[in-house]
């Protein structure tokens, strides 16, 4: 559990409050759907995808 709470924190760094209540919202829809327990899978898997941007900002 302690590994998958750090998991979670370090694929969320940047986010805020409100951008990690909308991926446990997410999270939990689907395992109510699914009928199983959120496990850090499921919220990881609710992540928005990573858009890497090239060149100088």
């Amino acid at each position: 559990m302690e590994g998958d709470i750090r998991r979670v924190a370090a694929a969320t760094e940047a986010f805020t409050g409100v951008d990690i209540a909308k991926i446990a919202r997410e999270a939990r829809r689907k395992a109510r759907s699914a009928g199983i327990a959120i496990d850090a899978e499921m919220v990881l898997a609710a992540l928005p995808p990573v858009v890497k941007i090239e060149g100088q900002l």
